[in-house]
C-alpha cells in the first residue's frame, strides 16, 4: 500500500517485482499491474484504473501525474 509519494511507492513495488521474478518467471504483467495499481491512494488510484494501463511502468506514469496535480492544488490555496 503506497503511504508517502508515487516515486517511493514504485520504487519498492519494482524492488519486490524484481525480487519475485528472480525466483518466478510465471507472472504476467497484468499480475504486477494489477497489485501496482490496488496499492495506490484512493484519489491516485481513481484516475489511473480508467486509463486501463497494461504495464506498471505506464501505470507509474499515470500515478505520477496525478500526484502532480494533486500537490499542486494544495499549494494553490
Amino acid at each position: 500500500m503506497q503511504s508517502g509519494t508515487v516515486e517511493d511507492y514504485t520504487t519498492k513495488f519494482e524492488q519486490l517485482q524484481f525480487d519475485i521474478t528472480m525466483h518466478s518467471c510465471h507472472y504476467a504483467d497484468l499480475f504486477f499491474n494489477s497489485h501496482y495499481v490496488s496499492g495506490l491512494k484512493d484519489e491516485i488510484r481513481a484516475v489511473v484504473e480508467p486509463q486501463v494501463p497494461t504495464t506498471v511502468h505506464r501505470a507509474a506514469i499515470i500515478a505520477r501525474i496525478q500526484q502532480k496535480v494533486l500537490d499542486r492544488g494544495k499549494y494553490k490555496y
